[in-house]
């Protein structure tokens, strides 16, 4: 226990799906701090960091605008373990001094300090309990396959340059098995955090908190907030009456540990959910429920200010959404400074290959920039 505050370390190699955890563990009510999307934020605003990096390893990984270009370095280190520890050395201190600065800001009781390398920075030493997520090797291929788009030959590159996933393992205090099987995995996340619930109440420290509890309001005033594991009934509610058809919690459940989902209410009525994922610093809107009784134009833009304070949490950059032609909430995102795209070439290439995935069954594009500062890189 450190402090008032239980620190989970959770790690794994290349797609054993230590993401996936960590999205169930925020759902249970953990704060969830990425180490490995801090290093991507380090690289382009921590100018003394970068100025290190640049003389060690020289000026060419630097783009025409003076920022460092992931791949570029990526390539100065990847199979050459002397320029990995050399450039971990720089990283690694300035990423752990920040997450620590992190979870003293944090109010959530519970932190899941996730990251692939948290046992060779050292992370561990300084967390409460150390998870390791673990599947056969021929599950992490087919994942790097199937959902990266690898050839198998560079999947297998790929995992054969970290080290076995038995080494973590030996060092575990928790090991998930996350395999096909989702519902056996959230059931061995639902178990531990049980265990870690009872620890916080044998030291005397509040338990996780539950969502927050909003005073009454008005019928008619919508307040929308980031969805928890508590909240399936309610999403399964707004879902059914929205699709017109019945969705079971389960399949609420199933969605909620997919994705994230913005919650809106008038009093204690679930009115509209909105379920998202955040990849590459772009925030891609991918469902949109709203009860037919109430308004669009009042629910929809208060779960869009709910999802863009959480995506700027996450560093993103963008959010967007495809609408059909004839969608005609096409104005109410307008209203709330969502911008048509008609010339995707001019977008950078990460968020052209968000857009491209939302746009797969075809629609137009919505796009808001959600901060002036860009980390993406054009190529």
């Amino acid at each position: 226990m450190r402090g008032d505050k239980y620190i989970i370390g959770l790690t794994g190699n290349i797609a054993t799906g230590k993401s996936t955890v960590a999205r169930m563990l925020e759902r249970l009510g953990a704060k969830v701090i990425d180490a490995d999307r801090l290093v991507h934020w380090l690289l382009d605003k921590d100018k003394a960091l970068k100025n290190s990096i640049v003389r060690e390893f020289g000026s060419d990984i630097l783009d025409e605008n003076g920022r460092i270009v992931r791949k570029r370095l990526a390539a100065k280190v990847f199979g050459k373990p002397d320029a990995l520890r050399r450039l971990e050395g720089l990283v690694h201190p300035r990423v752990i001094e920040l997450t620590k600065w992190l979870i003293n800001r944090a109010d959530e009781k519970v932190i899941v300090v996730e990251a692939i390398k948290l046992i060779e920075a050292g992370m561990h030493a300084d967390c409460d309990a150390l998870w390791v997520v673990t599947c056969s090797r021929d599950e992490q291929l087919r994942r790097l396959v199937e959902n990266r788009k690898m050839s198998p030959q560079e999947a297998l590159i790929r995992i054969r340059a970290q080290p076995p996933q038995e080494l973590k393992i030996a060092l575990a205090d928790v090991v998930i098995h996350n395999e096909s099987d989702l519902g056996a995995t959230w059931e061995q996340v639902k178990k531990e955090w049980e265990k870690v619930c009872q620890a916080l109440k044998a030291k005397k420290v509040p338990e996780a908190p539950e969502p927050e509890e909003y005073p009454e309001r008005a019928e008619a005033e919508i307040v929308a907030r980031k969805a928890v594991r508590q909240d399936l009934a309610a999403l399964a509610q707004v879902m059914s009456e929205a699709s017109g058809k019945e969705i079971p919690e389960d399949e609420a459940l199933m969605r909620l540990l997919e994705k994230g989902y913005i919650l809106a209410l008038s009093g204690d009525r679930p009115v509209g959910a909105l379920g998202w994922l955040a990849e590459n610093l772009v925030a891609s809107i991918e469902d949109v429920f709203i009860s037919p009784d109430f308004p669009a134009a009042k629910v929809l833009p208060a779960m869009l200010d709910a999802m863009e304070e959480e995506a700027c949490t996450l560093l993103c950059e963008v959010a967007m959404v495809a609408l059909r032609p004839d969608d005609p909430s096409g104005e109410i995102y307008e209203r709330s400074g969502y911008q048509r795209q008609d010339d995707l070439d001019n977008l950078y290439k990460a968020w052209r290959e968000a857009a491209a995935q939302l746009l797969k069954d075809g629609g137009q594009l919505y796009l808001k920039r959600l901060r002036e500062e860009i980390i993406t890189k054009p190529i």
